[in-house]
C-alpha cells in the first residue's frame, strides 16, 4: 500500500509514519506543493491531508482538491486528518470530496483501523 501524509508539524509527521509504516510505504509532504508535486510523480491508495497547514495560500481542502484531479490519484481515497473537532468541520470535509474524516489526536489502533478499511473498499 503506498500512503501520502500531508502535515506541517513534525512530531505528527513521527508519529503517523511510525504507525502506518509496517502497513506499507509512507511518504510525507511538509507542504501543500509539496504533496502536490509527490502527487504528481506517484500513485497512492489513501493520501491523509491535515486540514490547516500552516499556509495562507493554501489549506488541506485546497490541496486534496488539486491533487483529486491529477490522473495518478484517481482510485485514492482521501482522509481529512484535523485538530478540528464537531460535526460541522466532518461536514465540510465530507462535501468537499474527502472520502474519511479522523479527528486528533492521532490514536494508532482507530488510525489503524481506518486505513484498512479504507484499503479493503
Amino acid at each position: 500500500m503506498n500512503i501520502l501524509y500531508v502535515e506541517d508539524n513534525y512530531i505528527n509527521r513521527l508519529v503517523v509514519q511510525k504507525v502506518l509504516q509496517p502497513m506499507g510505504d509512507v511518504k510525507m509532504a511538509r507542504t501543500g506543493p509539496e504533496a502536490i508535486e509527490m502527487a504528481s510523480l506517484h500513485s497512492f491508495d489513501i493520501i491523509l491531508i491535515d486540514i490547516n497547514l500552516n499556509d495562507p495560500e493554501m489549506d488541506g481542502i485546497d490541496v486534496m482538491e488539486i491533487v483529486k484531479k491529477n490522473p495518478l490519484q484517481k482510485d485514492s481515497s482521501y482522509v481529512a486528518l484535523t485538530a478540528y473537532t464537531g460535526e460541522d468541520w466532518k461536514v465540510k470535509c465530507m462535501e468537499a470530496g474527502f472520502d474519511s474524516f479522523y479527528s486528533k489526536p492521532i490514536i494508532p489502533d482507530e488510525l489503524v483501523k481506518l486505513i484498512n478499511g479504507l484499503a479493503n473498499q
